[in-house]
């Protein structure tokens, strides 16, 4: 069914799993449209095939040289995030520190026990009011 034009957006895989890049989606998605509209199959791979002949664009080395930058720019936002999130952890242990030393400690339960809410739990009542 297949042959050498539509060939190069599938690949084969572990088990013989048949992956398809993003180009060889769209041209499926084409011939879908296309046998949607009325055309029987071997019409639609007809058109599509002629469609890609006239499309050079539409190959894999442009894919490639986008891929490069989107690696580059998700590197940048990775490095961005951890350097948010160890902000975010800094700021969250200096907030314990100051909750720890700035609220009461809270009182035994009964018979001694541990109290059967933490300070978080009180703190949380505290400011709703309860």
């Amino acid at each position: 069914m297949f042959d050498g034009d539509l060939r190069q957006f599938i690949q084969r895989g572990d088990k013989n799993k048949i992956f398809v890049d993003n180009n060889g989606l769209e041209v499926f998605k084409r011939i879908k449209a296309l046998e949607d509209s009325g055309k029987i199959m071997d019409d639609a791979l007809n058109i599509v095939k002629q469609e890609i002949s006239h499309q050079p664009e539409m190959t894999t080395t442009r894919h490639n040289n986008d891929s490069g930058k989107l690696v580059e720019t998700l590197e940048n936002q990775i490095e961005f995030l951890i350097s948010q999130m160890n902000i975010k952890d800094r700021e969250i242990s200096r907030l314990q520190e100051v909750i720890e030393t700035r609220l009461p400690a809270l009182p035994a339960g009964q018979n001694g026990q541990q109290p059967s809410t933490s300070r978080w739990a009180k703190l949380k009542q505290f400011i709703k009011g309860q």
